[in-house]
């Protein structure tokens, strides 16, 4: 029986074991790499992000290179890039790559473009999260979209029983996550409702120069399941992105989905796989206070529009963004691409440990 090694390279946390848990079959061997395995190398200035992690990257590529049937799982682009670049360095282009969470925030500009688009090339799949991010990173790296997937955000759902009660009292409407938030137009929209309560979980940086309203309550550093917690037991969840075409929030989008919420976001691209006017979500226009305002007081006095809204969201989610769907999206990339037998997924004796991705 042929034996798979899998090398699992990311920059998450060196606890996270993807899909380990699911897969723990007697021909599949799994090794992980993360950045974060060495703390004090990141800590090292100016140089010590960069050189932990392309030590990560000569690592798993090494690990993968001693292997007699390696494939080798990069998380994230950058990871993707110091890993693929060092193999072509190597000569071991052949190592079978997938990169999963192909997702950017910010596009390189042309000089990294140019060595991405070349790193690239020895990959075998990449996996992203909305249509639109196929479609523009095929165009911005040249790489042929068959050689991309787009698979929606999938979690496991979690009970919003389970969850920490919020630090808060009474109704309120809440905006979580940091990566294309557009934070300054929904202020602007929350001086206008001076009634509503608004909480956000952010990075300082996100509020950064911006006048907070009386009505609007800051979290920052809180634990993850805290933050959680905040967007199950919120009346409406905002999503305020900085334009119509950023292809971030979907962590958030579903986590809400999941808890059945009713969300308020900007009409982007990037999401219309998932929020889709009037049935999963209210949308829109980016960098419109005005509307937003509109929208958060209308459903904020309509109860019944919220649950109707939320219940939606919840059936989309629980059709399309179960981790179960990774799972069978995984099975058959090692049937396809590795020769296995479609091995049949064990079942998690417990929740892997959650990574930190982008929302």
């Amino acid at each position: 029986m042929t034996s798979v090694h899998i090398v699992n390279h990311s920059h998450l946390s060196p606890d996270w074991r993807w899909l380990q848990h699911r897969f723990n079959a007697p021909d599949l061997n799994w090794s992980h790499h993360s950045n974060q395995q060495y703390p004090r190398l990141r800590q090292l200035p100016l140089v010590g992000e960069y050189a932990s992690r392309l030590l990560t990257a000569q690592r798993a590529i090494a690990d993968a290179a001693g292997q007699a049937h390696p494939l080798l799982i990069s998380h994230g682009p950058r990871p993707a890039y110091y890993a693929a670049r060092l193999a072509q360095l190597r000569r071991r282009s052949d190592i079978p790559h997938l990169v999963y969470s192909f997702n950017f925030t910010i596009l390189p500009g042309n000089a990294m473009r140019r060595e991405m688009q070349r790193a690239y090339r020895s990959v075998d799949r990449f996996t992203v999260f909305s249509s639109m991010e196929k479609t523009l990173y095929a165009g911005y790296f040249d790489i042929d979209p068959d050689r991309i997937d787009m698979r929606h955000w999938a979690i496991k759902p979690q009970d919003r029983a389970s969850l920490p009660p919020p630090p808060i009292a009474g109704p309120y409407v809440c905006a979580v996550g940091s990566q294309g938030r557009d934070y300054a137009t929904l202020l602007e929209a929350a001086k206008r409702l001076p009634l509503i309560p608004l909480h956000l979980v952010v990075h300082p940086e996100n509020i950064r120069g911006l006048e907070l309203p009386p009505n609007v309550t800051v979290h920052t550093s809180i634990p993850h399941a805290m933050a959680t917690g905040i967007i199950a037991h919120a009346d409406i969840m905002v999503l305020p992105l900085l334009h119509s075409q950023v292809p971030c929030g979907h962590v958030t989008a579903v986590l809400a989905m999941h808890l059945e919420r009713a969300i308020v976001a900007t009409d982007s691209a990037g999401l219309h796989d998932y929020l889709r006017q009037g049935e999963t979500a209210e949308l829109v226009p980016a960098a419109n206070p005005i509307a937003m305002a509109e929208t958060i007081e209308r459903l904020w006095q309509d109860p019944a529009a919220r649950q109707a809204l939320g219940q939606r969201a919840q059936g989309f989610a629980r059709q399309h963004c179960l981790e179960t769907h990774v799972v069978d999206y995984f099975r058959d990339y090692l049937h396809q691409r590795m020769g296995l037998p479609a091995p049949a997924p064990a079942p998690a004796p417990a929740p892997a440990p959650a990574p930190r991705a982008s929302v």
